[in-house]
């Protein structure tokens, strides 16, 4: 059954217990952080389902290519934690003007104009699913395009910069941008534009690399 986490205020999940148990013995939550799932009244420590993280289980050895034994290592497991879209805040001013022009090309044609109004915003909305942003337990990754696709990416343990920007009003309603960068690269290399939880994002990238 699906257990929810609370971790230093934040929540996370919902996780199966194998999956929960693996955090727990990474060292991701503790066993005094609180665990609840469906039918019970209160929220309890993860002790009370968990007694103590595992042993890691020891290494097979198996006869396999380095090459093939090092991409299958890669991605093993990986697993989605988090996915988004920008808010439509960021496409904000677009709305504003097409209401704006709609309605002074209305009055001319006799409240033609505001048919205007759902095809520019089946406009708006096609541009905000041009684009997705994701976490997963070994990268973070931006995808761009509806029918040919194309990504940026750096993976968790490569990430050494992780900054929140908020600006303007947005950001007094805490929507903001979440700016990834390596040691490696030069400047922002993926940025999470106009989220509206930025800061619980950046916190689950620091507990992944932890």
């Amino acid at each position: 059954m699906p257990i929810l986490v609370i971790k230093d205020g934040q929540q996370y999940g919902p996780y199966e217990m194998d999956e929960l148990q693996g955090y727990v013995t990474q060292g991701s939550f503790l066993l005094t952080d609180q665990c609840w799932q469906e039918g019970w009244a209160d929220w309890q420590p993860l002790s009370s389902i968990i007694s103590r993280p595992p042993p890691p289980p020891a290494p097979q050895i198996r006869n396999v290519a380095p090459a093939a034994a090092a991409e299958e290592f890669t991605m093993k497991e990986e697993k989605t934690l988090w996915e988004g879209r920008p808010t439509l805040w960021r496409h904000a001013g677009s709305i504003i003007w097409s209401i704006v022009i709609s309605l002074l090309i209305a009055i001319p044609t006799v409240g033609i104009g505001l048919l205007l109004l759902p095809i520019w915003w089946f406009g708006i909305y096609m541009g905000r699913r041009k684009r997705k942003y994701i976490v997963t337990n070994k990268r973070v990754k931006v995808e761009f395009g509806l029918f040919s696709k194309s990504s940026n990416e750096i993976r968790i343990k490569d990430i050494r910069n992780v900054n929140v920007v908020k600006k303007g009003i947005g950001g007094m309603f805490g929507i903001g941008s979440l700016e990834f960068s390596s040691a490696g690269g030069t400047g922002v290399e993926v940025a999470f534009t106009a989220i509206s939880n930025a800061e619980e994002v950046k916190k689950m990238v620091y507990i992944m690399q932890e």
